[in-house]
């Protein structure tokens, strides 16, 4: 109700679901719960803070007070991980 009537709308990640185990089945991921507030109730679209955006990192640089090419990402995902430290480079 609150996106609704302005409020900014942020939302951790927006991964569409993870895989289990090697079965290769998918649970849904924390994006289905922040793009059906965004397609269903708000018509609002989120900033995403979470790995592969960079919104998050670029709020954390700029109170750090440092610049990118002081940094170093480390991550095991390279859809995630990976991405956000190339999107930053």
């Amino acid at each position: 109700m609150y996106i609704q009537k302005g409020a900014d709308f942020y939302g951790t990640n927006d991964d569409r679901g993870n895989s289990i185990g090697q079965s290769g089945f998918k649970y849904p991921g924390g994006g289905t719960m922040v793009m059906g507030l965004a397609w269903a109730a708000s018509k609002k679209t989120p900033n995403v803070l979470g790995k592969p955006n960079t919104l998050g990192l670029e709020m954390i640089l700029k109170v750090a007070k440092t610049e990118v090419e002081k940094c170093l990402m480390i991550g095991d995902r390279l859809d995630t991980d990976i991405q956000v430290g190339i999107k930053l480079s």
